[in-house]
């Protein structure tokens, strides 16, 4: 795994975190059994957890239709495994670097060596989103913390 810094790969002011709150979820809400005839679900579930809502203080709902899923097993297997990536408050960061970067793909987790104040902090992130700026040969690169 490479491992990169903001003093040496990173470009200068260009690093920044920021959570992503839009993908909290601490309730699924799911629907399936869809009849198309009526086009209506003929079966809607719940799960939860309580204490990540008791950490956050309040709920974050997400309202998830299976329109493909006919049986309960499945239907409860899709909302935990969602349940269970998006119970965390994940935190995304965004930077510029050299076109070495590269080396990298989407996906590819590498480690984040960045100053938080006065501390060194070191993160495992997995690559989301690249873009490169072919005037400049500066490649923006969106990565999202791995809990």
């Amino acid at each position: 795994m490479t491992t990169y810094s903001d003093t040496n790969d990173i470009l200068a002011d260009s690093y920044s975190v920021r959570p992503a709150i839009d993908d909290i979820a601490t309730r699924i809400y799911y629907m399936y059994q869809f009849l198309y005839i009526s086009s209506l679900f003929l079966i809607e579930d719940l799960k939860t957890d309580s204490t990540q809502e008791t950490n956050f203080g309040r709920t974050y709902p997400r309202y998830v239709e299976m329109l493909w899923v006919r049986d309960k097993t499945t239907a409860d297997d899709i909302a935990t495994r969602i349940l269970a990536r998006t119970k965390t408050l994940q935190l995304i960061s965004e930077f510029q670097a050299t076109i070495a970067i590269l080396a990298n793909d989407l996906l590819s987790e590498i480690n984040i060596n960045y100053y938080a104040g006065p501390v060194l902090v070191t993160d495992t992130m997995t690559i989301t989103k690249i873009e490169i700026d072919l005037d400049t040969l500066v490649v923006s690169i969106e990565a999202t913390k791995i809990p």
